[in-house]
């Protein structure tokens, strides 16, 4: 099973469990575009959607085939929801994005109930990000850091799309 890649940055995302509300005024103001609004698709058909903007936390939970994947649209549920289609992995509870590097050392393979251990690179390590590897945000901006997946790369044109 690949080993997933680490990399510690800085920017915005949050995790928080409660029960189906309406949308709070964060999630409805100053959008960048609306929360739920479908933003594109990876190869593997996993849909981004928008959560509006960086405040904005709707605390209503994910799930896919019994498993818990996040809070709707936070990234945090995007990686989680990307590794279970992809791979069948997930991971443990995390509150904030930023709580990655220090809390999880391992992935879940789900179906086989079996620990995948992680392998973690800080910025300027030799290590070059693959295709579904992890990139790490941390805690600098809006104090949740962020999490992301690396979706593809072209070493032709040194580009890595997130």
């Amino acid at each position: 099973m690949k080993t997933l890649f680490i990399l510690v940055a800085i920017l915005h995302c949050s995790i928080l469990h409660a029960e189906e509300k309406p949308l709070p005024k964060e999630c409805l103001t100053e959008c960048t575009t609306p929360f739920g609004q479908e933003l594109g698709h990876t190869t593997n058909k996993v849909i981004a959607y928008s959560n509006c903007q960086a405040h904005c936390v709707y605390p209503s939970p994910v799930e896919k085939d019994g498993i818990f994947l996040g809070i709707k649209w936070q990234c945090v549920e995007f990686a989680r929801r990307w590794l279970f289609t992809e791979f069948g992995m997930s991971f443990p509870s995390i509150d904030f994005a930023y709580e990655f590097w220090g809390k999880i050392d391992h992935l879940v393979a789900v179906a086989e109930k079996k620990d995948v251990p992680l392998e973690k690179h800080l910025n300027g390590d030799l290590a070059i990000p693959e295709r579904g590897d992890i990139l790490l945000y941390g805690q600098d901006l809006a104090g949740t850091g962020h999490i992301a997946i690396i979706l593809r790369v072209d070493r032709r044109k040194k580009e890595r799309i997130i």
